[in-house]
């Protein structure tokens, strides 16, 4: 049996243009192998992560059942998300999907967070909607600090505008180095 592979029509990206860059990685998959002899698929694992790799080798309920290599695209550019995806429709459903995840591990994070000095959760309930596009357009790759955190979610419960408390802060801090 014969298998064709297909990739779409893309040049592979040079160093100064990323609109959309691949890789290969690797999974591999493991199995649990019950009392029979026979393959349990509802504990079937697979991961590309080392660590989850090396800590199910070391399992002895699961088996090594294959290693594969997949190519991941990514894109750098809006140019390169419609080359990679040609179709609107499915651009705008995998818009859709990356908004709820980020709006989803957002509020989780924001709703979740505990300040143990005080012994309370840092969001109270509010009678209005909290407005999450300020969590929605912060960056993704960049982590927050505690500071930035409570920033964004005084923004967001009280309705002030995020950089207008960013701007206070830094001038309070001007204010305290010009004093010290």
């Amino acid at each position: 049996m014969s298998t064709t592979e297909t990739t779409p029509n893309l040049t592979e990206p040079t160093t100064s243009d990323v609109a959309v860059k691949s890789e290969n990685m690797t999974y591999r998959r493991f199995a649990s192998i019950n009392s029979e002899g026979k393959v349990d698929d509802s504990k079937t694992k697979l991961s590309s992560s080392d660590k989850t790799v090396e800590t199910l080798k070391d399992n002895k309920e699961y088996q090594l059942a294959g290693a594969f290599t997949v190519k991941y695209y990514s894109v750098g550019s809006q140019e390169g998300f419609e080359s990679l995806i040609p179709d609107a429709e499915e651009r705008v459903n995998i818009i859709n999907k990356g908004i709820a995840a980020k709006f989803n591990a957002k509020v989780s994070g924001a709703l979740k967070e505990f300040d143990e000095t005080k012994n309370e959760f840092v969001f109270a309930e509010t009678a209005e909607p909290i407005d999450t596009i300020e969590w929605l357009r912060e960056p993704t790759n960049r982590k927050l600090s505690p500071l930035e955190k409570s920033l964004t979610g005084l923004a967001a419960s009280t309705g002030l505008d995020l950089a207008a408390l960013r701007q206070m802060i830094a001038n309070m801090a001007a204010g305290n180095q010009a004093q010290g």
